[in-house]
């Protein structure tokens, strides 16, 4: 059976025998599946039970990324999540911690390798990518450290490891004035192939005499 109803307006009453939608001058067509012609009914006012809808009210269960920090700290022992997945509450509670940290780490490698004034000679391309691959380098240690911790908790120790020696190395870095710059049969080999590649290039662009 398919029921539509149309009204001018309604509210939702409320009291000890239920919830009901309260209708006032609308019409009311039940078709049923096995009749070819719906049946309509015209009223002034009709009360619609919505008691039929609702249902008993169901415990919510937060996920461990959905906890407070102070939960993570201290959960309940009695929590069933916490019961069957005890390392992934410390596990996440020490990511929570450096969550905040790891800008400032990212901050301090960048400023290592860019903040230092250079001459128009010097590329800043390689500082580029190293400032990448450091942050990158960073951040994965983090992540892997927050998985293997979970069933390995002295693995957690590697994410404090990583932001603290790249933001102490970073810091004396800075204080020192170290200009960090690639070695140089690095950038040697990085020009050489940089020029054969132009030269290649400029061949096959030059018009044929």
């Amino acid at each position: 059976e398919r029921v539509t109803i149309v009204a001018e307006q309604g509210e939702i009453v409320k009291n000890e025998r239920g919830s009901f939608l309260v209708l006032d001058n609308g019409s009311i067509k039940r078709h049923e599946t096995k009749q070819r012609d719906p049946n309509i009914v015209i009223f002034d006012r009709y009360a619609f039970d919505l008691s039929q809808f609702t249902g008993s009210v169901q415990a919510i269960n937060y996920s461990v990324r959905e906890r407070y920090l102070w939960e993570l700290f201290s959960p309940d022992p009695n929590d069933p999540v916490y019961k069957s997945q005890p390392g992934q509450f410390r596990a996440e509670f020490h990511d929570r911690i450096l969550g905040p940290l790891y800008p400032f780490a990212f901050m301090v490698i960048a400023y290592t390798f860019l903040g230092a004034p250079r001459t128009t000679r010097q590329s800043r391309s390689w500082s580029m990518l190293a400032v990448i691959g450091n942050v990158a380098l960073v951040r994965l240690i983090g992540f892997v450290s927050t998985v293997v911790g979970v069933n390995y908790p002295p693995a957690l120790a590697l994410q404090y490891i990583a932001i603290i020696g790249a933001t102490g190395a970073g810091a004396y870095a800075i204080s020192r004035g170290i200009i960090i710059e690639p070695p140089a049969f690095l950038t040697d080999t990085l020009t050489n192939a940089a020029e054969r590649l132009v030269q290649r290039i400029q061949t096959k662009l030059r018009p044929a005499t």
